[in-house]
């Protein structure tokens, strides 16, 4: 870290930004420096222990004063991402767990890589790169993990995989020469870079086995990571027309209650009620609910009814193919239970479009009235 007077104030901002980044930034903080002040302070080694603590104590006093002012601001200590995707319990850890082995199965490259690195595990950067590794893993598994693709909880621990790597490549380098080492390392890389073109090492059951995208049953979970990018793209630009369909739709102050508020949000200008509680505190403080099974980040979510007593202007949205008929049997068509609830209880409605102007050309869009 070096023995320089700035060495620790210049690691103390860095530091102090990283955990201010996210909710959970002052724990990879703590699981960075806190090994170093630890090995330094074992070995007697001044100049690795002093700037750590150093850099310690600034970040951990920006974070704190970031910390009152979110308390001060808004009577809460968590923001409630935090409250809404992050929750330590053992429900938690054991879907947390399976993200974890479905990360590993699907990306072998990285297993492969950890594994090349043991020969070079006690030279002190390798093992500082394992530390965190598994600080990593340890994280992700308290948390409960992830639905999005590619494993995006368990990125940060990539680099320091790529270090192991490069230090076990060296190590075998020396005893073998170059070719096997080389080819080793271009199979690991290998296996992590073909996941994104839907080539997978591992059978699709063990992996379905594994996942813990429960939102739309066998569906979702049997989804590849390639697969599942393709849905979240769809499904943005599906929410990106569906808010300029309501925005055409809509006077200033209307409001709709859904799920994925941040694209619908942004082209509609609607004030939102946030059904998983991202936006909205009083979801956002629920008990998580476990059962049925749900997608990380979805323990709280709550019925579009949760906020009829607020009378939104929309109670829901959506496009509908539509047909040759009448709109009705279009809706009997998409065969979505919650749509054709809505229809034979009579609440369902179709909002006419101007023409020439429409967002979604072949869809009907359809709402329930909240008020």
């Amino acid at each position: 870290m070096g023995d320089r007077p700035s060495a620790g104030w210049k690691l103390g901002l860095v530091a102090g930004f990283a955990a201010l980044l996210r909710a959970d930034g002052a724990w990879w903080v703590a699981f960075t420096l806190g090994p170093a002040i630890a090995l330094g302070l074992l070995r007697r080694d001044a100049k690795l222990w002093r700037p750590a603590l150093v850099g310690t104590a600034i970040s951990a006093g920006l974070f704190l004063a970031h910390l009152g002012w979110r308390y001060a601001t808004y009577d809460d200590w968590l923001p409630h991402t935090a409250r809404v995707k992050v929750g330590v319990s053992a429900h938690a850890a054991e879907r947390g767990s399976s993200y974890l082995v479905h990360f590993l199965i699907t990306f072998p490259g990285v297993v492969l890589a950890l594994a090349l690195g043991a020969v070079a595990a006690r030279r002190p950067r390798v093992g500082a790169a394992y530390l965190i590794v598994l600080a990593t893993a340890v994280y992700v598994v308290l948390v409960g993990g992830d639905f999005m693709a590619f494993g995006r909880f368990l990125v940060p621990l990539l680099p320091f995989a790529a270090l192991v790597l490069a230090g076990g490549l060296a190590v075998l380098e020396g005893r073998f020469g170059r070719v096997a080492p080389a080819a080793a390392g271009l199979l690991s890389t290998a296996l992590v870079l073909t996941p994104a073109f839907g080539v997978h090492l591992v059978p699709k059951a063990l992996r379905t086995s594994c996942s813990v995208r429960h939102n739309r049953g066998d569906e979702s979970r049997s989804r590849s990571e390639l697969e599942q990018w393709q849905c979240m793209n769809l499904q943005a630009e599906e929410w990106l027309t569906l808010g300029e369909g309501l925005r055409m739709v809509s006077e200033p102050g209307d409001s709709l209650v859904y799920g994925a508020v941040g694209a619908i949000g942004w082209t509609s200008r609607l004030y939102l009620y946030d059904r998983n509680g991202l936006i909205t505190p009083s979801v956002a403080k629920l008990p998580p609910q476990t059962e049925p099974p749900r997608s990380p980040g979805h323990d709280k979510t709550v019925s579009p009814e949760f906020f009829a007593q607020a009378r939104p202007t929309y109670l829901f949205a959506a496009w509908i193919p539509a047909g040759a008929g009448r709109w009705q049997a279009d809706v009997e068509r998409t065969q979505n239970a919650q749509l054709i609830g809505y229809l034979r209880a009579g609440q369902l409605a179709r909002k006419d479009l101007p023409q020439g102007e429409h967002p979604n050309p072949g869809h009907h869009l359809i709402v329930v009235p909240g008020r």
